[in-house]
Order: structure tokens, then C-alpha cells, then sequence
């Protein structure tokens, strides 16, 4: 049974939500399931800024509830991040906050330094230009990869994670057999 018929059998009456960290085409199928089912949608795209229009897109493509780390690409305080979507699901989980968070909130809690800093994080992202920002991190990347490259037998490629963290990224390949012949 593929995943998709598993998340439709599996949701029913007592369903409260749907969880998922997918994107792409398996989160347009979760959500199509979930607003099918009349069930609240929670994405975790924990790194999913850059690009900071990700803040407004999944309110476009109708996920109810969405969130984004605050340490992660949003460069803000580690302990802190964006809980975005639905008005009515946002004050139930502030429901679990100050005064009310009891003993099982409370390891959660954000402090106010963190809230601001966060605050502070977003706003620099929606005015920062992107593609000089791209520019940049290409640019040290590529400077990388050059000097990795004068490695013998080293081969390196340059991509950008759909899944993840969304930065170029460099991956490093190299022929095992040419080192283990020069330890012997």
C-alpha cells in the first residue's frame, strides 16, 4: 500500500490534524487529504527559509497551519521560530503559553529576547535582496569547490537541497581506490 492510501485510511472522525516535513508533490497530496477529510494540515518546514517567500506561499496553497525554525536559514535565535496560518489554530497553541503552559510547556517556552530576535530575523528577510544573497553563497561555494577540486581524483558538484536547507550545497566524491593504494 503506498503512503498516500496509508494517510487516507488512517484519517478518520478522530483525526485532529495531519503532521508532515514533505514538499512538493507528497504535501499537494497531504493536503488534498486533509482538506478531503476536513482535517487541519501542520507542516514543519523547519528550514524552509530562504526563500523567505515561503512565509506567503503555503498561506496561498491553503496549509492551515505552518512553521519555520528560527535558527535554522532564518538566522535568528536558536531556540526560537514562526508558527504561521490559521487564526483559530494559533490561539489554541497559545493556548500552551504564558500563563497557562503548565509543567509540560514549559520546557517550551520562548523568551521575550528570542520572540524580537526572531521578529527581527523575518523582517531582514523579507527586505533582503535574494538573488545578491544567492550571489554571494554561489560565489563561496564555487571558491570551495576549486580549491577541493586540485585534489587528485576529487570530483565535486554544486546543488541546492529541495528537501532541507535551501543553500548551495557542495558535494564531494572521490575515488577510494587511488588513497587506499598510496596508504599501503
Amino acid at each position: 500500500m503506498c503512503i498516500r492510501d496509508r494517510l487516507v485510511n488512517a484519517t478518520n472522525e478522530n483525526t485532529a490534524m495531519i503532521y508532515t516535513t514533505d514538499l512538493g508533490e507528497k504535501l499537494q497530496q497531504e493536503l488534498a487529504i486533509a482538506k478531503d477529510h476536513k482535517v487541519p494540515l501542520l507542516l514543519d518546514d523547519a528550514a524552509g527559509i530562504p526563500p523567505a517567500d515561503n512565509a506567503k506561499l503555503y498561506a496561498k496553497m491553503g496549509i492551515d497551519l505552518y512553521c519555520f525554525s528560527g535558527g535554522k536559514g532564518l538566522c535568528g535565535p536558536q531556540c526560537s521560530g514562526l508558527l504561521l496560518g490559521r487564526k483559530d489554530l494559533i490561539e489554541s497553541a497559545l493556548m500552551n503559553c504564558n500563563p497557562r503552559e503548565g509543567a509540560i510547556c514549559r520546557p517550551m517556552k520562548v523568551g521575550k529576547e528570542e520572540v524580537i530576535g526572531c521578529l527581527t530575523s523575518l523582517e531582514t528577510w523579507l527586505k533582503m535582496d535574494e538573488k545578491k544573497l544567492y550571489a554571494d553563497w554561489n560565489g563561496r561555494v564555487d571558491r570551495i569547490r576549486k580549491l577541493v577540486e586540485t585534489v587528485p581524483g576529487v570530483k565535486t558538484d554544486i546543488y541546492i537541497p529541495e528537501d532541507g536547507n535551501r543553500y548551495p550545497t557542495l558535494r564531494v566524491s572521490w575515488d577510494c581506490l587511488l588513497y587506499t593504494s598510496r596508504c599501503v
